[in-house]
């Protein structure tokens, strides 16, 4: 959490800017919520979506900004097929059919629990209050 001397809208704008300089898409905004989301493709076979919640609420100081990372993680699989042939009176037979269908899976998700991933969030987003330009922020899988 970071305290922002702003309104909540304000402060929400800053951090939505903060992650469109990063190349989230905001596909969830209002003016108090922003959500973004990132996928990037660490090796041919995996994929990883990385997608950030900001709540922007009152506080004394301004607005407080609590962030949430949610990381979900995609392998490429390829998926088996049959075909079967029946005819009437002598039964059915099934085979294996070659298939070159291959699609990304999901293999997990967890919430990121790093904190120096949501201290470089916030020092993006106090840069841009500030009028500075911290360093990117990046997840654990991006390293």
């Amino acid at each position: 959490m970071t305290w922002i001397a702003r309104d909540p809208a304000g402060a929400c704008e800053l951090g939505k800017r903060a992650l469109l300089s990063q190349g989230y898409q905001i596909d969830d905004a209002n003016p108090t919520r922003i959500r973004g989301e990132k996928f990037f493709q660490p090796a041919s076979d995996r994929g990883v979506t990385l997608s950030i919640t900001l709540f922007c609420l009152p506080s004394s100081l301004g607005a407080a900004v609590y962030a949430n990372g949610l990381e979900t993680r995609y392998e490429l699989k390829s998926a088996a097929s049959s075909t079967a042939v029946n005819v009437a009176g002598i039964g059915g037979i099934s085979l294996p059919w070659a298939s070159d269908k291959e699609a990304l899976v999901k293999v997990g998700e967890e919430t990121i629990a790093d904190a120096d991933f949501y201290k470089r969030l916030f020092g993006l987003i106090e840069g841009l209050a500030s009028g500075t330009t911290p360093s990117p922020v990046t997840s654990t899988a991006e390293n």
